[in-house]
């Protein structure tokens, strides 16, 4: 049966009401080992497993998802949110770690569907000459591109192709 902490009439398993805020607390008391909340799943194919709902007023206005990916040991985190009453998925975390926003199939380290917005700088670096790459296609190799030459202190404007062949043109 359901159990019920502050009502007479559980709605779930465990159901607890309170009017001035209810709180679950789970405190370690061993300093070798970590308090644990463990939502465990039983997919055995890729699905949700496990979701962790925020309501208001019994409404979901986000959730934070854990996806099986692949393999019963493998998963995907997806944050969503809602807007009106419906449910979207705002950003992924990849099993691979890469971070999707605006989509749920990311295939770079962190991809963005739609418009980027910062206030600050933009900081590229790989130790070596970064590039900045400008592509009509997610993912193509061919289209525009700015790439800092280290060694010479110069920063070109190239024209890439499929092949990874073009043009550059240095500017000091």
């Amino acid at each position: 049966g359901n159990v019920g902490i502050g009502t007479d009439a559980p709605s779930a398993e465990l159901d607890i009401r309170a009017n001035a805020g209810p709180k679950i607390r789970l405190k370690n008391l061993n300093t070798a080992n970590t308090a644990q909340l463990v939502l465990d799943g039983y997919r055995t194919s890729d699905a949700d497993v496990s979701d962790i709902m925020f309501q208001n007023n019994a409404t979901v206005i986000s959730h934070i998802v854990a996806h099986r990916a692949g393999a019963n040991n493998s998963g995907d985190l997806a944050f969503k949110t809602s807007a009106a009453g419906t449910s979207a998925e705002a950003m992924r975390i990849k099993s691979d770690g890469k971070v999707g926003i605006g989509t749920t199939a990311p295939t770079q380290k962190l991809e963005v569907v739609g418009s980027i917005y910062a206030s600050g700088r933009l900081f590229l670096g790989d130790g070596g000459n970064p590039l900045v790459h400008f592509s009509r296609t997610n993912g193509a190799e061919d289209g525009m591109g700015l790439n800092y030459d280290k060694a010479n202190n110069q920063v070109a404007l190239a024209n890439v192709y499929t092949g990874g062949g073009g043009s550059a043109s240095f500017v000091q």
